[in-house]
Order: structure tokens, then C-alpha cells, then sequence
């Protein structure tokens, strides 16, 4: 201070330092300053550096230990890399975030995903949901728009409960199946049922068959040991071709008879006719009443042949047909009327010729056809039928000089009518046909015969004249090798 004395810079009034002062080699000084304290601006001061503009910082300054400063921010801002500036934290590098950044109350950012994406497990990163633990999924995920996923299955697995374990559908609840649990290739349930069960339209309950809508029966069911319904009918009904609806007996084909049926009390019916019809043998079938005024005739007889083809004496008569309505009967000579087929097995398969002849001089009628059309070829084939396998030993029932009933050989019958002495070769017998006469036709032939009749001759002493048969038409026979019926 005396201006002549050469002292340090820093012995003079600490060198203008308020703390510690650093003489330097050219006569000047360097001030420093303690801990939590820094030079001020006029390079000698040591002051808060928070002082001074606030330390830089743009809200909280705090002094630490070397004197420098560190800037701190209110809850919902961030310090930014200036390390003195506080912003909103997702005003750093977008948060970190790969899409949207979301700023909270607390300081800290929340990133978010579009709609069809979701955050990775870093929270900043946006993924395709599937990406992620593939959504979830056990086995196929798809990622749907709205950022969710949708578990799908490989054949014969199911989507469990919790919609994104791939299971066997019949390890859930068997199936849901009462008994059975079949895994059907698409990933569904099959359900089975025992021998005797079947399926209820549940699909998954196995019931007894009687349960499901009665069998289907519209009266009993049973249940069999099969699995199938049986239906069974009360008393009185029949079960229909169905195997299932008990109907009358006469609703079904109208039990089996051809006209009128009437239904018992066990379950068989009645046949009946109209008056214009009879019951046939079989109870079912109505015929026509032969006697019926729908009916026409045919008569048939063999005579023998005089010169020619004249008609000579009747041998036999044989049996009337009868053209009905349906059926060809037969009349025997004490009324009593058969059916052709019933009196002749082989009628319907014999080959007859059957030949016209109308008569000109009445009206035909509409009923005479049958007898025009038919009878010359059915009295051939009756005289064919009556002694073409027996020739003329086939017995016939006649009566005798006293109108008593016996038996004897057609040939002998023939010779009885005959009267005559037909010595061989004897003569030829003839079939003729005479049709109902109110279809106003003649006897004509029908057949000329192959057989000839030979009848002999012999006068008995104290009995008189006996006409004999003469079966082989032999010229020199004894009455004891003949044969009478």
C-alpha cells in the first residue's frame, strides 16, 4: 500500500478474493471458492451458483457439493439432455415409444399401439398380437383388426374354455357324451351308444329307443335287446306295413277280402258278399252264384256216330259247364256245382281249340258270348279229361233195370244206352255241345273221338238177351273174358 514495498498480489487485501486467492506467476490472481459455492461473475465473488440466473435451471436449482448445480424438475416433467431443462417427457425421443406416446400425471410415459396392435413386453415396442407369446395361443393364432387374436385348432383338437388351449374335445367332459366320446377328424365330438341305446336328438345322450317319440309307434313299443323299437297293437288292431301305426284290420288291403270285411274283437275279420255273390272256399274271395241269372250253360254229351257224322243214341252225359262272371263251375247231375279247376287239376293247363259260332236268328246277348266263344273246345276237352286216361274203364255211378244205383264201367254204360249189337270194329263216339239255350244254338260236334265202342250180345238161358262191353273189340271172345263194371 506504501507504493514502494513488492508483496504477493494475494497479501494485499486477499488480492480482491472473498474466499481463497491463487497468486499467479504474472503478478495476478486466480480466486476459488469452497465446497457448495462458485465464482461469481466478477471472477473474485464466491456465490450460490443457484444465484446466478437460477443455476440455468428452467424451474428447481440445487446446490451440490462442488459447486455446480443440478436442475430438477416438478413430478410430470423430465430433465432434458441440457441437463437445466425440464419438458414433458414424451418430448424426449417420442418416450422411447415406436408409435404413440402418452404423457402421465406422474412424469412417466405410457406407450400405446394402433388399434390392430399390441405393446411387447418392453412397453415401448408395438407387435402384431400374435408376435407376443403367440397371443397366447397353444397352437394357430390369428391376429384380428381390433388387436385381439383368435385360437384356432389343428383337425381332431378343440378349442377349450379359456379359448386358447387346443384340447381333445373328449378329455372336456367326455364330450360332453353320455357314454362313447368319439373325436371326429374336424375337431367335434361323435357320440356312441351302446347295442341297445340310440342316439337322442340331443346328440348326446344315449336313451332307450322307446323314449325318443314313442318309437314311433302309435300304440306299444317294446324296447329289444337290438337297440330297435318293436310297436305291438292292442287285441282288436293290426300293425300297418310302416311297422308302426295300429290300424282296423280292414284298412289293410281291406283285411284280404274282395268285397264287404268286417273286423272282430281279436284282430281277424269277417268276409262277406253282396247278395249277388257267394263266399268262396278260400273265405275271402266272392264269386258269382252259378245259378246266378248272369250265368249261361254249356252242355256236353258223347253219342255214338250212325251213318256218318250223324248223331246217333246218348252214351253219356257229361257234366254242364257253367260260364259265370269270373269262373267256369261245373254241374253235376244232382246240382251240385265245383269250380272246372277244382273237378279237373289240369283244365287250365290243357290246349283246347275254341271256336265261334254265333246264330244268326236272335239278337246276340252280351252274356252268350262265353258259351259261343268257349263251349266247343271245353266239351272236347272234358270228354278228353273224363276217359282219356282210364280210356272207357273209368266207373261211373248209373242205376240198373231197377232204377237202383250202381257203379259201372263207362264202356258198359255206353253199351247199356247203345241197345244195340255193335259187333268190331264198332263204331266211333262223338262229343257234341248244345249251348244254353237262351242263347238259341243247336247241338253240335265238338270232337270226334279216337275210342270206338264194341258191344256184344248174348242170350241167357232163363235171363233172355245181355248187352255186354266188348273192351277190345276182339271178333271172337268168350263171355267170360269180358269185363263188366
Amino acid at each position: 500500500m506504501d507504493n514502494k514495498t513488492c508483496v504477493d498480489p494475494c497479501a494485499v487485501n486477499n488480492g480482491g478474493c472473498t474466499h481463497v486467492c491463487n497468486s499467479l506467476k504474472d503478478g495476478g490472481v486466480k480466486c476459488t471458492c469452497p465446497d457448495k459455492l462458485t465464482l461469481g461473475m466478477d471472477t473474485y465473488s464466491c456465490v450460490n451458483p443457484c444465484n446466478i440466473n437460477n443455476g440455468g435451471c428452467s424451474h428447481s436449482c440445487k446446490n451440490v457439493s462442488n459447486g455446480t448445480v443440478l436442475c430438477e424438475c416438478p413430478a410430470n416433467l423430465v430433465l432434458s439432455d441440457d441437463m437445466r431443462s425440464c419438458v414433458l417427457p414424451c418430448s424426449i425421443s417420442n418416450g422411447g415409444c415406436n408409435h404413440y406416446c402418452l404423457n402421465t400425471p406422474n412424469g412417466k410415459i405410457r406407450c400405446a399401439c394402433p388399434r390392430h396392435l399390441v405393446l411387447e413386453m418392453d412397453n415401448k415396442t408395438c407387435v402384431d398380437p400374435c408376435a407376443v407369446n403367440n397371443g397366447g395361443c397353444t397352437h394357430v393364432c390369428n391376429s384380428l383388426k381390433d388387436g385381439g387374436v383368435k385360437c384356432t385348432c389343428p383337425d381332431k383338437l378343440t378349442l377349450g374354455m379359456d379359448t386358447y388351449s387346443c384340447v381333445n374335445p373328449c378329455s372336456v367332459n367326455n364330450g360332453g357324451c353320455s357314454h362313447s366320446c368319439k373325436n371326429d377328424n374336424n375337431g367335434t365330438v361323435l357320440c356312441e351308444c351302446p347295442v341297445k341305446f340310440l342316439l337322442n336328438g340331443d346328440m348326446l345322450s344315449c336313451v332307450l329307443p322307446c323314449s325318443i317319440g314313442h318309437g314311433g309307434c302309435s300304440h306299444s313299443c317294446l324296447n329289444t335287446p337290438d337297440g330297435k323299437p318293436k310297436c305291438t297293437c292292442p287285441r282288436n288292431l293290426v300293425l300297418r306295413m310302416d311297422n308302426a301305426t295300429c290300424v282296423d284290420p280292414c284298412v289293410i288291403n281291406n283285411g284280404g277280402c274282395s268285397h264287404v270285411c268286417s273286423s272282430l274283437k281279436d284282430g281277424g275279420v269277417n268276409c262277406s258278399c253282396p247278395d249277388n255273390l257267394t263266399l268262396g272256399p278260400d273265405k275271402y274271395t266272392c264269386e258269382e252264384k252259378p245259378t246266378d241269372k248272369t250265368s249261361v250253360s254249356c252242355g256236353c254229351r258223347l253219342r255214338l256216330e250212325v251213318d256218318g257224322y250223324k248223331p246217333g243214341p246218348v252214351l253219356y252225359e257229361l257234366p254242364t259247364l257253367v260260364y259265370g262272371i269270373v269262373n267256369t263251375w261245373v254241374k253235376e247231375s244232382d246240382g251240385t256245382f265245383y269250380k272246372v279247376t277244382e273237378k279237373y287239376p289240369k283244365w287250365n293247363g290243357a290246349q283246347r281249340k275254341r271256336r265261334a259260332a254265333y246264330p244268326t236268328s236272335i239278337p246276340m246277348l252280351h252274356k252268350c258270348f262265353d258259351v259261343y266263344t268257349k263251349c266247343s273246345g271245353d266239351c272236347k276237352m272234358l270228354a278228353r279229361l273224363n276217359i282219356a286216361a282210364n280210356r272207357l274203364l273209368t266207373n261211373v255211378s248209373s242205376t240198373n233195370g231197377f232204377g237202383k244205383p250202381v257203379h259201372k264201367s263207362l264202356g258198359q254204360e255206353m253199351c247199356d244206352h247203345a241197345n244195340d249189337l255193335l259187333p268190331p270194329p264198332g263204331k266211333r263216339i262223338i262229343a257234341y255241345y248244345y249251348p244254353d239255350p237262351q242263347c238259341g244254338a243247336r247241338e253240335m260236334i265238338a270232337n270226334v273221338l279216337t275210342y270206338r265202342l264194341c258191344c256184344s250180345k248174348f242170350s241167357l238161358k232163363g235171363i233172355g238177351h245181355l248187352t255186354v262191353w266188348n273192351k277190345r273189340c276182339d271178333e271172337k271172345i268168350d263171355l267170360s273174358e269180358l269185363i263188366i263194371g
